[in-house]
């Protein structure tokens, strides 16, 4: 009986042993699953606020895009309400010209009659005067034996020069005219969609045509109680009864003109290579290449540039300088790419540009230009502004070499072999 209790009692303070070495053991294993816990719970929470702030850059730059977005809105409205009331008031200035063009047309054909009228008293003053010279010479002759003669009378020459000045003064004039409603009527269609709400003042009255203002200049016809033509305008005042009449095809200068130009857009065609068209005349495998718009494309990218630049001076924030600056690059680069895609057609496809126009505008000057913008940067104050000087000088030069328009047209007819 002693020996089972002591037994029992040497049990007892080992299985305490054990259980304290189990209690020990299983707090250090809860301690770690804890540990383990807490860092899984922190890296998870570390990882979900890292989303968190993706999430929220994300939001923030869905925002600013948003706000951009609104931002070129205004602006594009903007621009618009800004361009449509600039054709607007163009447009109504182009009416009011017009008008005045009427007018003065109408004065200078109503000068062109008192002109003539003047020119038939001047004549029959010659007239009754030499008739009294007659007499009197006569009268001179038969009692003392004096013969005289009639002196010349310088004026009249000079008179006769002032006038055919004049003449053709009036006849460059109304090319001119024609020309510009020519290329007016080109882009009518343009104009129209591009100012819908241009409207006319009901007190101006609408022009007519300049053509017609012209013709009617050029082709008016005598009163019916004037026994003579308007060819007394143009000849010399003197007693002589013959006079010069004017040249047959001066009096049908629109109309040479029209038929020279209808005849060459005939031959208009359009090259199309990515986005862009040149235009150019073609016959019997001829193709010349349209000058004057290729200048008008090297205008409208230098206009388009300085509006940019004006927006630029307006403008504080260095975002938007820097959107400005990469639309003027961009300009730059497509006239760039005309370039490029025009000397390719001269040097690869048999290509040419007008021999009219040679000595202003040929491939090398196109190459020499190329190469400018291939280097120059139009973001650059000082580079746009050589590059504008310089293509404003071959423009002045261009269209000073062409005038008047009617002759560069034939000589492009007679290239293309079709004059």
């Amino acid at each position: 009986m002693k020996l089972d209790e002591f037994k029992l009692g040497m049990k007892i303070p080992l299985l305490e042993e054990v259980e304290k070495r189990l209690s020990e053991v299983f707090q250090q294993r809860k301690e770690e699953i804890e540990r383990e816990l807490e860092e899984k719970i922190r890296r998870e929470k570390e990882e979900a606020e890292k989303k968190l702030r993706l999430i929220e850059q994300e939001l923030e730059k869905g925002r600013e895009l948003l706000t951009d977005y609104h931002q070129v809105l205004a602006d594009f409205e903007t621009e618009r309400n800004r361009l449509q009331e600039e054709i607007k008031e163009r447009f109504g200035r182009v009416v009011k010209h017009q008008s005045e063009i009427e007018k003065l047309a109408s004065l200078t054909l109503e000068e062109i009659k008192k002109v003539e009228a003047l020119n038939r008293e001047l004549e029959t003053l010659e007239k009754r005067s030499g008739e009294k010279i007659s007499f009197i010479r006569q009268q001179i002759e038969e009692k003392y034996g004096i013969v005289t003669t009639i002196p010349e009378m310088p004026a009249e020459a000079e008179l006769k020069i002032d006038l055919e000045q004049e003449l053709e003064r009036l006849k460059k004039i109304q090319e001119l005219l024609s020309t510009e409603v020519a290329r007016m009527n080109g882009v009518s269609g343009q104009t129209a969609e591009a100012a819908p709400c241009a409207e006319v003042s009901p007190e101006v009255e609408p022009a007519r045509p300049l053509e017609a203002v012209g013709a009617e200049i050029t082709a008016a016809p005598a009163e019916p109680s004037e026994t003579e033509s308007n060819s007394n305008f143009f000849s010399e005042p003197t007693v002589s009864e013959e006079r010069p009449q004017v040249e047959p095809g001066a009096e049908a200068v629109f109309e040479t003109f029209r038929e020279v130009y209808e005849r060459l857009e005939g031959f208009r065609r359009a090259h199309t290579e990515g986005n862009g068209e040149i235009p150019y005349f073609e016959k019997d495998g001829r193709m010349v290449i349209d000058a004057e718009n290729l200048i008008t494309a090297m205008n409208e990218a230098l206009e388009a540039s300085n509006k940019l630049y004006q927006k630029l001076a307006q403008t504080d924030s260095p975002k938007d300088h820097f959107f400005i600056k990469q639309e003027i690059i961009n300009q730059q680069e497509l006239l760039r790419k005309q370039l490029l895609r025009i000397t390719k057609l001269c040097d690869k496809e048999g290509f040419t540009l007008p021999r009219f126009t040679e000595s202003i505008l040929n491939v090398n000057l196109l190459r020499d230009l190329l190469e400018r913008l291939s280097i120059e940067n139009w973001s650059d104050e000082t580079d746009f502004q050589s590059v504008t000087e310089f293509i404003e000088n071959l423009k002045e030069n261009f269209y000073r070499l062409i005038t008047p328009p009617v002759v560069y047209l034939k000589a492009i007819l007679e290239e293309l072999g079709a004059a």
